[in-house]
């Protein structure tokens, strides 16, 4: 299918700095979380607005995330996330445990546009351009309240449909955003490197 994915899912570039490097580097900034280590079982969330001062939080965040994946981010990548977060039209949440200012996990959508990302804004229709949980956290429910979250935000704008793009290969994504309702959209496509993705999509009653 030659659909075009959301930029979003567009494929990282290779940063200047060298892979072992940059994961180094993460490595330490997800070491200093100490509110994800030594607790087991599910993590009671709270969602709140993202603000201003979460910005380089989320960041971070996103780097920890991709790192733990095995993406190395780039600095190309980092930017266009920041523009990301800057964009007053985004929807931007974070998660933070019960007594804690670490943020957790991060979401943002943006108003849907046609064309997969790349036309007119429609109206009604949000898109998921980023879920990130901190990897401590992966497997114990905080990526559900966090989707909660934005979905009720998400209703509040009167978008009663949202999207994203997933990795075919994504196992973990996949049963979360479907477990929130989500079903495949029949649009599928590859990113730059190969890896087949898909669109989910969820409408809102």
């Amino acid at each position: 299918m030659t659909a075009r994915p959301h930029p979003e899912t567009g494929t990282m570039t290779d940063a200047p700095e060298s892979t072992l490097g940059v994961r180094r580097r993460i490595l330490l900034r997800v070491a200093a979380c100490r509110s994800c280590a030594g607790t087991i079982g599910p993590v009671q969330l709270t969602v709140l607005d993202g603000l201003l001062a979460d910005h380089d939080a989320a960041v971070q965040l996103w780097s920890a995330a991709n790192v733990a994946r095995l993406i190395t981010p780039s600095p190309v990548r980092a930017a266009r996330i920041w523009e990301k977060l800057a964009d007053p039209d985004a929807c931007f949440v974070v998660g933070r445990s019960v007594g804690s200012e670490d943020v957790l996990a991060m979401a943002l959508a943006e108003p849907g546009r046609a064309e997969h990302g790349v036309g007119e804004v429609t109206p009604g229709y949000g898109h998921v351009s980023m879920v990130f949980v901190h990897p401590d956290l992966w497997g114990r429910g905080v990526g559900r309240q966090l989707l909660q979250g934005l979905h009720q935000r998400a209703s509040q704008r009167s978008w009663d449909r949202t999207t994203l793009w997933t990795r075919s290969s994504n196992e973990r994504a996949r049963r979360l955003y479907e477990g929130q309702g989500y079903r495949a959209s029949g649009h599928e496509a590859k990113l730059g490197d190969g890896d087949p993705i898909f669109q989910l999509e969820r409408q809102i009653h």
